[in-house]
């Protein structure tokens, strides 16, 4: 991964491992789980894949999918800066778009880009 990837509170894997971001360094970040704490070079640092059940797992409605295609939906609600605006999920040919207000669209992969999307949108929503 990345450096320029990253934000503070991204999840990622490192030796097998969920880990969060808790610092971004110019060649290493320090990341922490529920049991350990450590340093780790970018080269080790692997994404984690947006998957329909981490989505639906974090507060997204299935709208419709199949094998091919999915559409999610996610409602920010109350106290988040995009409150009254829903933020879709399309999934088409194995890959993830992002829209919001039916006007924007960006596109993900991996948890991380979706927590970055949340937090650009300022969405308080812990993603894992």
């Amino acid at each position: 991964m990345e450096r320029k990837e990253l934000m503070i509170g991204n999840y990622v894997i490192y030796d097998g491992q969920v880990y969060r971001v808790t610092m971004i360094g110019q060649t290493s970040v320090m990341i922490e789980n529920d049991t350990y704490a450590t340093e780790a070079v970018y080269e080790d640092l692997v994404p984690i894949l947006v998957t329909p059940e981490i989505l639906l797992s974090n507060g997204f409605t299935d709208v419709e999918s199949n094998l091919d295609f999915g559409m999610y939906h996610y409602y920010p609600g109350e106290g988040n800066v995009i409150e009254d605006y829903d933020l879709h999920i399309g999934y088409y040919d194995g890959k993830y778009s992002v829209r919001y207000r039916d006007d924007s669209k960006y596109g993900i992969l991996f948890v991380h880009e979706l927590q970055n999307v949340f937090n650009v949108f300022g969405v308080k929503r812990e993603i894992i």
